[in-house]
């Protein structure tokens, strides 16, 4: 799941660092060192851009998997298989 915070303005490395996950938290003093002034509204567009196309996909790969399963069923029922065959 996306974290949309970077994306709705938050750039405190205070309160971003804290969403780091694994080996980065060990090391939370050089992530908020590293978002200091580095993510600006360039970067928040570009973020935003890709959160939409990751919804998108998501949505369309979900309606793609619910046509391929109705599909299958009418497939087997045409040749008379039953689901499991």
């Amino acid at each position: 799941m996306w974290d949309v915070s970077m994306i709705a303005g938050v750039d405190s490395p205070d309160r971003l660092s804290w969403k780091v996950k694994g080996g980065l938290r060990k090391k939370e003093k050089q992530v908020k060192e590293s978002l200091k002034g580095w993510f600006d509204a360039f970067h928040r567009m570009i973020v935003e851009s890709l959160y939409l196309q990751y919804q998108f996909l998501t949505a369309q790969m979900a309606t793609f998997e619910t046509r391929r399963a109705n599909t299958g069923h009418l497939m087997r029922v045409r040749l008379g298989r039953k689901a499991t065959d």
